[in-house]
């Protein structure tokens, strides 16, 4: 009860205290501020929310740093300060000062803190805004949003406007920052927009503006894939990534892009047109850069983590984009639950694994991730019912249960956001006279039949595991692949949310890994691809793709800009690798002029 009569106190004191009627402003907060101090910080802590993001992210660059010097502006009762000690150790400031207006807060600030000095050039801002009419893209609200959230502060005599966080931006260098939106206690719907930014003195360099963004139209509100399913190593060969290559790739689980990375290209550009995959990515390479091995395992080679709430508020947040850091905050649950069994592809393992269950396939599932060697896999395979049914049974009953399975299992619907597979790639499997249940079986045949799980094929002992092994895990979960990454490889990676097609027309590229998105499109703008690449990648530059189709129509496309392309393999000649998803795989390699 003591609580929520502090919370009316201060609500009193914002809706009907009127400020007292004087030119001097100190005077007027003292009047405001008095009869509410002694319940300051407990109101506060469910309003301003933008305070632990500013502190973490101040801290967390400031490591190392000693015989700092910390002003705390409108510090009001030292509430910053004593949070901060949950960010760092107040012992590495040698003076903070808490300056004030209002003499009542500064009273209760005293009984909180003994003033412990060095400038090193960081401020911290947070504070409730409007934005300009005209304003960066992460900050702009609409006229009706400026116009009430001006209104209601201004009540307060408190003044929103832009122009003081303008002139931040005009005299200093912008590191970092973050928009959102918060609730206010008492106050149900409506949330007041924050920001938190950090400042440093101005620099030839500036960080870069941030577009918002946003994924197309009919995609999930989450990422489609937790890893990536084209198999890297069938790639090294035929890519040959090495010192000096300009990659572009698509990013869906970021592994892939990671693996680039460590096999020593001069540059990455990972694209995807679905934020949330990027978000992933750039969660990957944050932690990479920000936590030990283990951490990193437990974040992404187990999927779980039991500190992700405190690791991710102090190390990772600080350095994510607004993009990235608007979506992982209210998916941390992923990591309690299990980072495998989320997203679009996640629910389908969690799905199949409960149906395998119930088909009293739990066992053999097991004994599959268990089976000491290839043989005695495929053994274990050969028994299971499903698969002697199919392979044995009278022609019309496998006809009859194929139909049931793709209209069960294999619709469109879940082929799209269970598994990513849109309705261009789902009709060019069907113009090679492929039945979709036939070949979502021929892919799990073959890998049955010829990669080991437990040992070889990450892939699919992640699927049925929910998680890697130390021992079969992607490259940047590795030891040497982690340590190859912090030393420096992981910054030659750059995060693209943007679409495929302008981010190959935006430099020039060595390598570009297409992976299927060609399947995506259509005729004209697979055109519009082939041109690109034409004009895009340099001479002796290869070229990667993969399609669910036997003999792609687009590669024509590619090979009349100049490529020489080869098909390597296609799944109706065998196997074709650990995913074996795909049932064709080619490189093109750029010609010169004479060729």
């Amino acid at each position: 009860m003591r609580k929520l009569h502090n919370d009316l106190t201060v609500l009193k004191s914002i809706w009907f205290k009127k400020l007292a009627d004087t030119d001097d402003h100190a005077a007027r907060l003292e009047d405001f501020y008095s009869g509410q101090a002694h319940a300051y910080d407990s109101f506060r802590s469910k309003f301003l929310w933008g305070r632990k993001p500013m502190l973490a992210a101040a801290a967390a660059r400031l490591e190392g740093q000693t015989e700092m010097i910390w002003v705390d502006l409108g510090g009001g009762t030292g509430e910053n300060v004593s949070m901060m000690s949950e960010y760092m150790d107040l012992s590495k400031f040698t003076q903070i000062y808490v300056v004030d207006l209002c003499s009542s807060l500064c009273k209760q600030a005293h009984r909180a803190i003994s003033y412990l000095d060095r400038d090193i050039g960081l401020l911290a801002v947070t504070d409730f805004y409007t934005a300009a009419k005209y304003d960066l893209p992460m900050r702009q609200m609409s006229w009706a949003r400026r116009f009430f959230w001006r209104s209601v502060f201004d009540t307060d005599s408190i003044d929103l406007g832009p122009e003081r966080r303008q002139y931040l931006d005009h005299s200093l260098s912008r590191v970092w920052e973050f928009n959102d939106e918060g609730s206010i206690p008492w106050v149900p719907y409506f949330r007041a927009p924050y920001y938190v930014a950090l400042y440093r003195v101005p620099k030839l360099e500036t960080l870069l503006v941030e577009n918002k963004a946003e994924a197309p139209p009919m995609f999930p509100p989450t990422f489609l894939y937790t890893q990536s399913w084209e198999d890297p190593d069938a790639d090294v060969p035929h890519l040959r990534t090495g010192p000096g290559d300009v990659c572009l790739t698509l990013t869906s689980g970021g592994c892939n892009s990671l693996a680039l990375a460590i096999h020593g290209a001069k540059a990455v550009y990972s694209v995807d047109c679905n934020p949330a995959q990027n978000a992933l990515l750039e969660l990957k390479q944050i932690a990479i850069r920000r936590l030990d091995y283990e951490d990193v395992w437990k974040l992404f080679g187990t999927g779980k983590h039991p500190n992700i709430d405190a690791i991710f508020e102090k190390e990772l947040a600080p350095f994510l984009s607004q993009n990235s850091l608007r979506f992982w905050r209210s998916k941390l649950h992923y990591f309690k639950r299990g980072l495998y069994y989320s997203g679009g592809m996640g629910k389908v393992i969690w799905g199949m694994q409960l149906l395998a269950r119930c088909l009293g396939l739990g066992g053999k599932m097991k004994a599959l991730l268990e089976a000491p060697t290839l043989e005695d896999q495929r053994q274990i395979w050969n028994s299971v019912w499903v698969v002697r049914i199919l392979r044995y049974a009278p022609e019309p009953l496998v006809s009859l249960i194929s139909d049931a399975a793709a209209l069960l299992f294999f619709n469109r619907l879940t082929l799209w956001f269970g598994a990513g597979v849109p309705l261009k790639q789902y009709e060019l499997i069907k113009n090679d006279g492929v039945h979709m249940s036939t070949y979502v079986a021929r892919t799990f045949d073959g890998v049955a039949n010829h990669s080991h799980v437990r040992t070889q094929n990450y892939f699919y002992l992640n699927c049925i595991s929910g998680e890697f092994s130390r021992d079969n895990c992607p490259a940047y979960l590795t030891p040497e692949g982690f340590k190859t990454l912090k030393a420096g490889a992981v910054d030659n990676l750059h995060v693209v949310n943007n679409f495929f097609l302008p981010t190959l027309r935006a430099r020039r590229y060595s390598k570009v890994i297409l992976m299927d998105h060609v399947d995506w499109l259509d005729e004209s703008t697979a055109r519009e691809v082939a041109i690109a690449l034409g004009q895009q990648v340099v001479v002796g530059g290869r070229v990667i793709l993969r399609s669910a189709a036997l003999s792609p129509p687009y590669v024509k496309f590619i090979e009349a800009e100049g490529f020489d392309c080869k098909c390597l393999q296609r799944i109706d000649q065998g196997y074709m690798d650990r995913v074996n998803s795909y049932a064709s795989f080619y490189v093109c390699v750029k010609k010169g002029k004479k060729e």
